[in-house]
């Protein structure tokens, strides 16, 4: 695959022709829903290029793990935060309660095979987050369009807490990506009061929603809602953020 110094876009490009159908598969054998599979592979695709200078030569038993440890991450996640707002609660009409309960039941591996949860699985060290604009543009995938960024910027509050200076970095990035929309003052699913920017995406009949804090510029929401017919594929909710010494 070429030594960590030669792994630019084009040695990325590669691997991603080659590995992504493998972990979409490992995804769908492990979900119940197939659009959950091809998310998952995307996050792994993600950690990949961010952390190109580690993967192996042979690098789709790397990937494997990784999806690996962000499905146990995930489980994880769901079993230990009660405080969540259920989906089903929120969720605008029964097709989209229906879609929820689906995706809350992720299938086990085949039969002897333990699931993802129960697998010892090695430490993962992310990179730091950057507070450059440059190298900001570069993580938010500026290139790839709204849609992109929107995910990008939910993973980014997902991952890190976020300092002041660059969650004001962070807004003056997205100021430049062509098709946000302001929406102006929102309230959120959990009642909290923010400003909303969004993101058409015809292409693939969605739009993207990311709602901040007026006062601090924290993220409090990210959402993608279809829109034929308009239903909310997924939503996330930032209730609170603090250290911690272990992942997941």
């Amino acid at each position: 695959m070429g030594p960590p110094g030669e792994r630019d876009e084009d040695w990325f490009t590669g691997v991603y022709a080659a590995e992504y159908g493998h972990v979409v598969r490992y995804g769908q054998r492990r979900l119940a829903d197939g659009e959950a599979a091809v998310e998952l592979a995307q996050e792994v695709f993600v950690i990949a290029w961010r952390r190109r200078r580690d993967v192996p030569d042979r690098c789709l038993p790397w990937l494997y793990v990784v999806a690996r440890r962000l499905l146990a991450n995930e489980w994880r996640a769901r079993r230990a935060a009660p405080d969540l707002l259920p989906m089903t609660d929120a969720a605008p009409d029964q097709e989209s309660r229906d879609c929820w309960q689906r995706r809350r039941k992720p299938e086990s591996a085949a039969s002897g095979t333990p699931a993802a949860s129960s697998i010892p699985l090695p430490p993962m060290d992310f990179a730091p987050l950057p507070s450059g604009s440059v190298q900001l543009t570069r993580l938010l995938h500026i290139k790839y369009g709204g849609g992109a960024v929107t995910k990008q910027v939910g993973g980014v509050y997902g991952l890190y807490v976020v300092p002041r200076r660059t969650r004001a970095e962070i807004l003056r990035v997205l100021a430049d990506v062509p098709g946000f929309r302001w929406r102006g003052q929102v309230v959120d699913r959990a009642g909290r009061k923010g400003v909303a920017i969004t993101f058409d995406d015809r292409e693939h009949d969605q739009q993207s929603l990311l709602i901040f804090a007026p006062e601090t510029g924290e993220l409090l929401a990210y959402e993608v809602l279809s829109l034929s017919p308009v239903r909310i594929s997924m939503y996330q909710l930032i209730l609170r953020t603090g250290w911690t010494d272990q992942l997941g």
